[in-house]
């Protein structure tokens, strides 16, 4: 009973992650597309169009990170 609590648990944690993830990449895109000039097209190369998959490149390159990186890799940039 108590592992399925915690699965329950790790599984509303999971779901709220996505939701901040989501939520902040909304407002970042707000923010870039109001303040930096560019046009209403994705498909154009402006400064907050190239800012906005910077931006998603790094989210990627997170994930990518944090489901393939071992733990003991990780570990060496704590170390002093």
């Amino acid at each position: 009973m108590a592992f399925m609590i915690l699965y329950l648990y790790l599984l509303i944690q999971m779901m709220m992650y996505f939701v901040i993830v989501g939520t902040f990449y909304a407002v970042f895109t707000i923010f870039i597309r109001t303040t930096l000039p560019g046009s209403e097209c994705y498909a154009s190369f402006s400064i907050s169009a190239s800012v906005e998959f910077l931006f998603l490149g790094v989210l990627l390159g997170i994930l990518l990170l944090s489901t393939t990186v071992s733990i003991d890799w990780t570990d060496l940039s704590f170390q002093v």
